[in-house]
């Protein structure tokens, strides 16, 4: 990942020649530790995957997609962490291919 950029209620991963957008606020779990985003170190913790290489996307169960990185720290993005139900929980945009969406 080489970016990260928060934008109101939603951040913006830039990678070498995509972009994926979280509709929901992921949660940072660093080994045992996770993070939600009212935690006071959330957005460091969160800005710190930037330069690590993403080793997979996953899906668990229905409502939940981790980002996994190579170091094995991981993004969890949840409907069930919120009340409010976003059009789009995460959207994939590539060069030259046509956008990913999953709700």
């Amino acid at each position: 990942m080489s970016d990260i950029e928060f934008i109101e209620d939603y951040v913006q991963l830039q990678l070498d020649t995509a972009r994926i957008t979280l509709g929901i606020l992921p949660v940072v779990q660093i080994g045992d530790d996770r993070y939600l985003p009212d935690n006071e170190r959330y957005r460091n913790l969160l800005i710190s995957q930037i330069g690590k290489s993403i080793s997979g996307v996953f899906a668990q169960g229905e409502q939940t997609t981790v980002i996994v990185f190579d170091d094995g720290s991981c993004l969890s993005i949840s409907h069930e962490n919120y009340d409010l139900d976003p059009t789009e929980m995460l959207v994939l945009e590539k060069d030259g291919e046509p956008i990913v969406v999953w709700d």
